[in-house]
């Protein structure tokens, strides 16, 4: 009885902890959005205002102001597209933490990056660490394409019964770590 017990216990301990997960990963998503989508709509919009004052008193100003507010919904459309496919699974499911990693990448291709994976070993690893290996893969590669300026990507998984490996790696313009950077 007391087993049962502390089985239950367990069960609403670990849907606490999904629900948490979820939770936290919908408010980083709607950080992301605020701090991306939100601000290029709002200049968009800025700059069409602009436009259609500009319309008929300075068409050559006009068409520059254009051309930028094009550029700032090209952004939008492709941070937009990169934030979709980083929503979180609805679990892995059936799925081995490589055969998600695939899935996850056949998705990111299209954002224009050949990416391989190698998947190395198999092992049955508990829910949470198997979703923390994922979400580190999906913030990388989503890294990768926002600021690498890379053309292609190699996703290596290599796990057995005592570790597991997750090594991502790009041929992109990478960065000094000791050289200190402004944020745009």
């Amino acid at each position: 009885r007391q087993l049962e017990v502390m089985a239950k216990q367990l069960e609403k301990t670990v849907e606490t902890e999904k629900a948490l997960a979820v939770a936290r990963e919908r408010d980083r998503m709607l950080s992301d959005l605020h701090d991306t989508v939100k601000q290029q709509v709002f200049a968009l919009q800025m700059e069409l205002t602009a436009v259609r004052s500009l319309m008929n008193t300075d068409s050559e100003t006009a068409a520059e102001v254009l051309n930028e507010a094009i550029g700032h919904a090209l952004q939008a459309q492709h941070d937009l597209t990169s934030l979709i496919e980083q929503a979180p699974p609805a679990g892995l499911g059936h799925r081995t933490l490589g055969a998600a990693i695939i899935d996850y990448v056949e998705r990111m291709e299209r954002l224009g990056i050949d990416i391989e994976v190698r998947v190395t070993g198999d092992s049955d690893l508990p829910t949470r660490v198997e979703e923390a290996f994922f979400r580190a893969a999906q913030g990388a590669l989503s890294n990768i394409v926002k600021h690498s300026q890379a053309e292609s990507a190699v996703v290596e998984v290599d796990q057995d019964e005592e570790r597991v490996l997750l090594r991502i790696t790009d041929n992109g313009v990478g960065f000094d770590l000791y050289e200190p950077r402004m944020r745009e």
